[in-house]
């Protein structure tokens, strides 16, 4: 009987630690590796303004109780920065070509981090067309745009200017959070699930060119309420939210 409530005590004890490990396992794990920005999957292209998506680069190894402090750009008017307290990304908004560097500091853990990202800022068109549901909604120096379908499928279709191949296509869906990435095709057809606020179908392009330089065009595709197709380029959204 003793034994039996040795073990019981044992087991006990051990659903407690394990428990509190893994409470523990995000700021713990966040603690012993040193914070450092994302190394960024697409490339930064000048827009024009109310034609584009926010940019952001994420802040990785972020524990919750981190302090980020001293956001800058070393050259404003190449791009900008904004950081919102209590978010593991910084948005950095383009204002010409050149090169920037997005720096800060992180405290965590009883140390102080120095982060730096160097950002190229580039110029480039390399769409001849992008068309939704046979609507041409590409304008030069854009790189997304808001579709309403009043179909519940839309197809979407591209074609590239010469330089330039595609790298990758595919779509999500936006409900209460986002959905796994699905791989689709030029001219595919996809259903449109955007009833709601905030709901809709986002799908991407990338495409890049023989620099490696990656272009992003994001097509945020929503149910029509009118009765008919319409489109239109602005707000501006944060990208990771799309």
């Amino acid at each position: 009987m003793k034994g039996l409530k040795r073990i019981s005590f044992i087991l006990l004890a051990c659903a407690v630690m394990i428990g509190v490990s893994l409470g523990m396992t995000k700021d713990t794990a966040a603690a012993q590796k040193a914070p450092k920005f994302e190394k960024l999957e697409i490339s930064t292209f000048l827009t024009k303004p109310g034609h584009n998506f926010i940019n952001t680069i994420e802040i990785k190894n972020l524990a919750s109780k981190a302090k980020v402090m001293k956001v800058k750009s070393s050259n404003q008017d190449v791009l900008t920065v904004e950081y919102n307290p209590g978010t593991n990304y910084i948005r950095y908004t383009p204002k010409k070509v050149g090169t920037a560097v997005i720096s800060c500091r992180v405290k965590q853990n009883g140390k102080t981090y120095k982060l730096k990202k160097q950002i190229k800022v580039l110029k480039a068109d390399p769409f001849k067309s992008i068309t939704v549901n046979g609507k041409q909604v590409y304008k030069k120096r854009s790189n997304v745009v808001y579709y309403y379908s009043m179909t519940k499928k839309a197809n979407v279709s591209f074609e590239l200017k010469d330089g330039w191949t595609l790298k990758r296509m595919y779509y999500n869906y936006h409900d209460k959070k986002m959905s796994k990435n699905f791989k689709m095709k030029n001219g595919e057809k996809i259903k449109v699930k955007g009833k709601g606020k905030g709901k809709h179908t986002s799908v991407k392009i990338d495409v890049k060119n023989k620099d490696g330089e990656v272009f992003r065009f994001v097509i945020c595709l929503y149910q029509s309420k009118t009765g008919m197709d319409y489109f239109f380029f602005t707000p501006p959204v944060v990208g990771q939210d799309i």
